[in-house]
């Protein structure tokens, strides 16, 4: 698979283990996860990417946080999938 990488994503790239911390970060602060996974990866991605965006970008509201906060959601949803989908099937109940 070939990933194309634009101009604006790369501060995106460099800060890959940042983004990568925030989520296990965040994932350890959960009590019980949503019961389907599009909820899940809709909260996580949401916290992570407001989180971050408010470190990456104090004191700014508006257009730069949101884009920002929505260029880290994009990205997790990206290049995290696969490990928050693991995550959230090994935590559901066994019937």
């Amino acid at each position: 698979m070939k990933i194309v990488i634009t101009e604006n994503q790369r501060h995106l790239l460099r800060r890959h283990e940042e983004i990568e911390d925030e989520i296990y970060d965040q994932l350890l602060g959960y009590g019980y996860l949503p019961h389907n996974l599009e909820s899940f990866m809709g909260q996580i991605t949401w916290d992570v990417g407001s989180t971050l965006a408010g470190k990456m970008i104090p004191n700014v509201v508006g257009g730069k946080y949101v884009t920002l906060r929505n260029q880290i959601i994009h990205y997790i949803r990206n290049n995290f999938y696969t490990e928050l989908k693991e995550y959230w099937e090994s935590r559901q109940p066994r019937y």
